[in-house]
């Protein structure tokens, strides 16, 4: 949601699909959801209702610069969200990092920084990146492509045209 906030200058907000089935709870929004859920997302919004499908950036590229992996490289990889941790844990995998070389640091819990410093590297997504100490040498790995980003900014810029959001307390998404 960083991410978002940062490209659109509009707040992000997540919640459930179900906590926004109807039109009115939506008003002055725009829902997103990565492009592996927009199916799931999109059968419980109303017909109304868009809904942006967001593609995360391309591995390779990501990790043009970072190829080949070190055997002996430690690479810790730290956020909040589980599917991040996961998905960064398959695709160092998938570059040759090897498996006993990669840590994952669940951002939630209350020790989770300890040790960071012995790491090679510490990846970590945009808004983890900020908590993360800074004589470590962190890569902040931005998940949301940047067409998709583009695209949220012409929506961004359509939705401030038409008129100045209605703000429901469920859901809500207005300028900070």
């Amino acid at each position: 949601m960083a991410e978002i906030e940062a490209a659109v200058n509009l707040r992000a907000l997540g919640i459930t699909p179900e906590a926004c089935r109807e039109s009115e709870t939506l008003s002055g929004s725009i829902p997103v959801v990565l492009l592996s859920k927009y199916d799931q997302v999109r059968a419980v919004l109303p017909a109304d209702v868009d809904c942006v499908a967001l593609q995360v950036r391309s591995v390779p590229a990501s990790l043009a610069d970072w190829t080949p992996i070190p055997r002996d490289a430690l690479i810790v990889v730290a956020s909040r969200w589980q599917g991040f941790l996961q998905w960064a844990h398959t695709l160092l995998l998938s570059a040759g990092a090897q498996p006993d070389a990669v840590e994952l640091r669940d951002a939630r819990r209350p020790q989770w920084r300890r040790g960071l410093q012995q790491a090679r590297v510490v990846i970590a997504d945009v808004l983890t990146a900020r908590r993360v100490p800074p004589e470590c040498r962190t890569l902040t790995f931005p998940l949301v492509s940047e067409a998709s980003l583009s695209e949220l900014r012409r929506y961004a810029g359509f939705a401030a045209i038409d008129s100045e959001p209605e703000v429901d307390e469920r859901c809500r998404t207005v300028p900070p």
